[in-house]
């Protein structure tokens, strides 16, 4: 039915800033993302797209002027169940509930 399923948000907050050797900076944030709230491909990838809830922590220092060490850990899960239906649901099973730590290497140039 239009108009179900099409409401997001998200919330979080930022401390520090990583701008020269030493910074760093602490980020959170909790979104709820409902399925026909946005296009899945608009919004964070890493957070799974639409259909989701949970929570982002990053933690960011810079090495050195041009190298930033980044990590962060995604807590997420379905806001509603998959299609059972599907030829696809195997593969969306997968996706329900996910605890995912991602570390990253960044170079500025």
């Amino acid at each position: 039915m239009p108009g179900d399923h099409d409401t997001a948000y998200y919330a979080g907050f930022e401390l520090g800033n990583t701008k020269k050797k030493g910074d760093w900076s602490l980020n959170y944030y909790y979104a709820r993302i409902e399925n026909d709230a946005v296009i899945g491909s608009m919004n964070d990838q890493d957070f799974y797209g639409a259909n989701r809830v949970g929570h982002k922590v990053k933690f960011k220092y810079m090495l050195y002027d041009q190298v930033q060490f980044a990590t962060a850990y995604f807590n997420t899960d379905n806001l509603n169940s998959w299609d059972t239906t599907s030829d696809d649901f195997d593969k969306q099973k997968s996706r329900e509930q996910e605890d995912r730590l991602q570390c990253d290497l960044l170079f500025k140039f």
